[in-house]
Parts: structure tokens; C-alpha cells; sequence
């Protein structure tokens, strides 16, 4: 199977800058027609990571706008024209050089905090390798976020919080007050007004740091036949709302009324990512191909694989990339 990224390129005079690109990951072989395709995202560049690299999970951007991958294979950038895999030389087993990379922010221009499977990796950019990470936490990283100065990293087993200034780890999930649906916690989002939401393998709350306590969130499904896994937050400025993406659902966090709405259109899908383009249509990522969704116009545009088309989709599993810039 051919190991793929999938980057969309606009076909108008747009700029770098002004490009969105998003990831698909390929696990088997699948043959779709694509239905209600606007031209703006019609047309792919694929991008072959090698190295037996399947799946692409979080995507960032440095200042000089070299793109950086998380794989199941570890670490990759891309400058545009070729893409340079970086092994991780602190352990001799292969498994942790090899290993699968959930997350990645830069915390400075030069040291990009890589969350993987066996913890905490830490890359200088600047002199191309790895280094000793600030804290040991040998445990399956899925989110980061850097809010009110310090380091929030999610978890398969706890919310934990470093302090950059003490140089100290903590275990949120122990304090009494700090009530989370679940240990198992998938997603991080700060917002805009300073809030720290938690997606967890069971439902979201967020937190409010100034009183110490936690919030939980009821989203309002219509039926649950397992655990309601949150796999993607994303803040909507022009709305005023988080968008929730569950298994299953999404919804709309109207933050001024602190209400919940269910977008039933996408009932039944997985959202594994979300993203504002430059018109503010709201991009998700499923295992059922990409919605370009918009709310005001009441439209859904739905992009999936052509086997006939070497140009389209590479796949329906899409990871989206927001091409944050430190």
C-alpha cells in the first residue's frame, strides 16, 4: 500500500500562506465515487513520506514555514519539494525511533514537543536532534497545550500539568475538585477567553483555573451504544461557538449561552479533525472523506476518494492540519 499525505493545492492566485492542508491516512485499499465537489477542492498533491510511514497524524509549521509531520513511523518535515524523515538517536530500541507520534506544538521557535506513545520526545530544529525531555512521563501522549504558562499534556491515563518556571509535573486528575469524564483524554483546546476544554474517551468539560473546579458538558446525543469518544475540538471566532467532533457527532458549543446543539446532517459520522478554511467553511475530517461544511449558506460539500483520478482524494481517513505557526 502506498504510503500517502494528501495536501490540498489551490488552483487560484492564492498565496502560501492562504492554503489549507490536511493529512489522509490510508489503511486499506477503498474505491468511492466523489459527489457534490466544489472546484476549489477538487484537485490533490500527494506527498510520499516513505519508510513504511501510513499514518499522519498532527501536522505544524515553523517560522521559516518548514512543515513537520507526526507519523506511526516518528517524525518528518517537508520543505515543499522532498521529505526528510528524523530518527530519534536517545534510545537504541526501535520501537520508541520508530514510534507512533500523536501530537506536536512548538513551545519556542526551535523546540517542538512531540507527544507520542512512549511519552514525552523533544526536537531542536535548530540542531537537528533530539534532547532530553524536561520531565519523565512514560505514558501515551495524545494532546498538548501550552495555557497560562505552563505545559497541559492529555493522556491515556490522566490530565497533567508542567510548570516551565518550577520545573515541576503534576496530576490533575488526582485534585479532588478536577471532576473529568474520563482519564483517557484525547483532546486539548485553549480557547480565546482563556478556557481549557478536555476531550476525554467519555464526554468534555472544561476548566476553570481562577475557582480550581471542573465543568462538565452533556452532549445531547440521541443514542450511545458505547462510550461518546471526543477526537477533536476547534474554537469558531466567527461564530462564537466550539465545534465538538465525536464518534458519531458533532456539535456546536454556543459559548455566550454556554448551550449545546446537535448537527444531526452529520450523525453517524467519525470526526477525527476539524478546520477553518479561509472562507470559514468548516472542514471536517472523517473516516467517511472530508465535509466542507457551511453554516450559513446551509450547504455540505462531501469529498471522497476516486480510484479513477490520481489527483483526488487519497483516502477517506483524513487527519487535518491547521498550519499553526509559533
Amino acid at each position: 500500500m502506498a504510503d500517502l499525505i494528501s495536501r490540498f493545492l489551490y488552483h487560484t492566485e492564492r498565496t502560501l500562506i492562504h492554503r489549507c492542508v490536511f493529512l489522509t491516512v490510508c489503511f486499506w485499499s477503498i474505491t468511492l465515487s466523489s459527489f457534490g465537489q466544489g472546484d476549489a477542492y477538487r484537485e490533490f498533491e500527494n506527498v510520499f513520506p516513505g519508510n513504511d510511514a501510513s499514518v499522519v497524524t498532527c501536522l505544524m509549521q515553523d517560522q521559516q514555514g518548514l512543515m513537520w509531520m507526526g507519523s506511526d513511523k516518528g517524525l518528518f518535515s517537508y520543505n515543499g519539494y522532498s521529505v526528510q524523515q528524523h530518527l530519534f538517536s536517545l534510545q537504541k530500541s526501535r520501537s520508541v525511533i520508530n514510534g507512533m507520534i500523536h501530537c506536536g506544538l512548538f513551545v519556542d521557535a526551535i523546540h517542538l514537543y512531540l507527544g507520542s506513545e512512549n511519552g514525552l520526545l523533544v526536537y531542536n530544529i535548530e540542531t537537528d536532534s533530539f534532547e532530553k525531555p524536561p520531565f519523565d512521563l512514560h505514558l501515551d501522549i495524545r494532546s498538548m497545550v501550552v495555557f497560562e504558562g505552563d505545559l497541559w499534556i492529555g493522556t491515556l491515563n490522566g490530565l497533567y500539568r508542567y510548570s516551565f518556571k518550577k520545573r515541576s509535573l503534576e496530576d490533575v486528575t488526582k485534585r479532588g475538585n478536577f471532576v473529568i469524564p474520563n482519564k483517557a483524554i484525547y483532546v486539548l483546546l485553549k480557547s480565546q477567553s482563556n478556557v481549557l476544554y478536555v476531550g476525554t474517551y467519555n464526554g468534555l468539560c472544561y476548566l476553570d483555573t481562577r475557582t480550581g473546579t471542573s465543568h462538565i458538558i452533556k452532549l445531547p446525543v440521541v443514542s450511545l451504544k458505547n462510550s461518546l469518544l471526543v477526537n477533536s475540538l476547534l474554537e469558531d471566532p466567527i461564530r462564537k461557538c466550539i465545534w465538538v467532533g465525536t464518534e458519531g457527532y458533532l456539535f456546536k458549543y454556543i459559548l455566550a449561552t454556554r448551550s449545546i446543539e446537535r448537527v444531526s446532517a452529520f450523525d453517524g459520522n467519525s470526526i477525527k479533525s476539524m478546520v477553518l478554511d479561509h472562507d470559514n467553511n468548516l472542514l471536517l475530517g472523517t473516516d467517511n472523506g472530508l465535509y466542507v461544511y457551511n453554516q450559513e449558506k446551509k450547504s455540505i460539500k462531501h469529498v471522497v476518494h476516486d480510484s479513477r483520478d490520481n489527483k483526488s482524494l487519497t483516502n477517506n481517513i483524513v487527519f487535518l492540519g491547521n498550519n499553526a505557526v509559533y
